[in-house]
């Protein structure tokens, strides 16, 4: 694996959390959910914030992941439907464009173009049910890294796209684990505070966890991707 191609792999999973976040952070200002920042990249160390929209965008340095911050009391107390909209919308996003993109790159190609997406949508279910498991409980991603690196050294446009679509499915797949701080633990989280009447106490308790949740998460994805990005590309 050489310099170029580790380039691309990082560039196509930026765009695919981009445009997983972008989904969540549309919605939440749609529902009237101020929007306090966008992440890009892993949230460790010094960083650029650019303005789009009125709405500060921090770029950190380690091009990894990202996310968005609402402001705390209008999400978490807003009615339940509110929040799992703008909670779902994030993995659907990530589907929707990785359709648009194999409608735009593979129908005049010939290949089935919603065939494709389903089989990414398995490909990830089997990464993450059959992945190894830390005690932080976060699914390591050396499958999605190497199968995502396999088509991108097909080479050509067809095999970068094929790899910016798997990992745009994966984003989407994965972030429905239950686990706080990923987008199926929030739910779970939202339930509750909506369950407790969303009172002061509810959303200090759903906040704490899914912020701790945040930390442990891109703790571990730090760890999980240096260690797999190393195994994979060395």
């Amino acid at each position: 694996m050489d310099a170029v191609s580790i380039l691309k792999w990082v560039l196509l999973l930026n765009a695919a959390v981009i445009m997983h976040d972008g989904f969540h952070a549309w919605v939440a200002a749609s529902l009237g959910i101020p929007i306090r920042i966008f992440i890009i990249g892993l949230p460790i160390g010094p960083y650029l914030t650019l303005y789009v929209r009125n709405i500060p965008v921090r770029v950190y340095l380690m091009p990894l992941g990202g996310g968005i911050a609402t402001d705390i009391n209008t999400f978490w107390r807003a009615p339940f439907w509110k929040k799992a909209l703008v909670l779902i919308y994030g993995p659907i996003g990530s589907l929707i464009g990785a359709l648009m993109v194999a409608l735009a790159f593979f129908g005049s190609w010939g290949i089935p173009v919603v065939r494709m997406v389903l089989d990414g949508v398995v490909r990830s279910a089997e990464v993450l049910l059959n992945g190894e498991l830390i005690t932080s409980g976060l699914p390591v991603m050396r499958d999605v890294i190497g199968f995502s690196t396999q088509m991108i050294e097909i080479g050509e446009l067809k095999g970068f796209v094929l790899g910016w679509l798997f990992l745009n499915v994966s984003v989407g797949v994965l972030n429905l684990v239950p686990i706080p701080g990923l987008d199926g633990g929030t739910i779970l989280l939202g339930i509750f505070s909506s369950l407790a009447g969303n009172s002061p106490k509810a959303v200090k308790i759903v906040h704490r966890i899914s912020h701790e949740g945040m930390r442990v998460l891109f703790g571990g994805a730090l760890f999980l991707v240096v260690r797999d990005v190393i195994r994979t590309f060395f």
